[in-house]
């Protein structure tokens, strides 16, 4: 067996190295835009399974913006089911934005706009705590996002 040359050891380290950066960008790519897939739609799936609990919300317009209305009182003891749908909503909206961090939304996915008061009468000092929580973990996600 020959011994080669710097030159083609060189030379077969550099090719190595562009096979290997290619193959590791188209495998990258794949994955990532398989689990904006599925994310963004698993995402819908469960703001439409919210509406079936009993969500009452609005889709504003072809872009999938929605504002969510409260419901009249908000008690984790009382209306404990509509209290969580509504939280549990207003968090998966806050995970969709959380999942494209740096990336654009899809047009089809549900994007949270607004959250409407104006049903709302009554809410328990717990309830209006884990609200709260909600909605700034949402504003400050908007917020990082308009920044960027």
């Amino acid at each position: 067996m020959r011994k080669i040359t710097i030159k083609e050891r060189e030379r077969d380290v550099i090719r190595e190295l562009r096979n290997r950066k290619n193959t590791i960008k188209k495998t990258l790519k794949f994955k990532v835009v398989k689990k904006e897939i599925k994310s963004y739609k698993n995402h819908n799936n469960m703001i439409d399974a919210y509406i079936k609990k009993g969500l009452v919300l609005n889709k504003r317009n072809k872009k999938n913006d929605i504002e969510i209305f409260l419901p009249e009182s908000m008690d984790l003891n009382r209306n404990y089911h509509n209290t969580v749908v509504t939280l549990n909503a207003i968090r998966e909206c806050t995970k969709l934005f959380e999942d494209f961090k740096n990336r654009k939304i899809p047009k089809s996915a549900y994007k949270l706009r607004h959250i409407r008061f104006e049903n709302l009468k009554k809410i328990s000092t717990s309830a209006a705590l884990v609200l709260t929580a909600e909605i700034s973990k949402w504003n400050s996600i908007i917020r990082a996002r308009s920044r960027t």
